[in-house]
């Protein structure tokens, strides 16, 4: 079956439609190209919220500077908290809700120090059930859960990155 001109009329239309509209690929924003190299500072290469921005930073066309000297910009994380806090209880005392919250203030700063974004704190909570028989499975729950929120945290200074500095 060879596709018919209207096919490809609808197909044409339909990008179009999403390209207009502003419609971009969840994880990819708009920064300005003076910030790359981006150095991170106040994370270390194995923390897990720094491989996220690493990685959505490359989705944007941003790359990461090994050291602060050849950086365009700097992002400076402070504040980190992880934290696991019991929710609610039942009736036998036993947990029966946990809250996870996760929390970070940035700042953007250029090559020469001077301040591009002033620090902003960014937080999350998130609750889940614990049921104790299930104790394996709600280990993993939580680590699944702790890994969204890295993302999380990554878009959202991304995000605030994008709008803080006008793109």
């Amino acid at each position: 079956m060879t596709p018919t001109p209207f096919r490809w009329i609808l197909l044409s239309s339909l990008l179009l439609t999403l390209t207009a509209c502003g419609f971009q690929l969840r994880g990819q924003v708009e920064l300005p190209a003076g910030i790359n190299p981006l150095f991170v500072q106040g994370l270390g290469e194995y923390d897990p919220i720094y491989r996220e921005l690493k990685a959505q930073l490359g989705f944007s066309g941003i790359r990461i500077a090994e050291t602060r000297t050849q950086a365009g910009a700097v992002l400076v994380i402070s504040g980190r908290q992880s934290e696991k806090r019991v929710l609610s209880v039942d009736s036998h005392g036993k947990v029966a809700e946990y809250e996870l919250h996760e929390s970070l203030k940035f700042a953007l700063r250029s090559a020469k120090g001077e301040q591009l974004l002033a620090a902003q704190r960014v937080s999350l909570n998130r609750d889940y059930v614990y049921a104790g028989e299930q104790a394996l499975g709600k280990q993993e729950e939580e680590q699944m859960l702790r890994e969204d929120m890295h993302k999380d945290l990554a878009s959202e200074i991304l995000r605030r990155m994008q709008i803080g500095l006008g793109q």
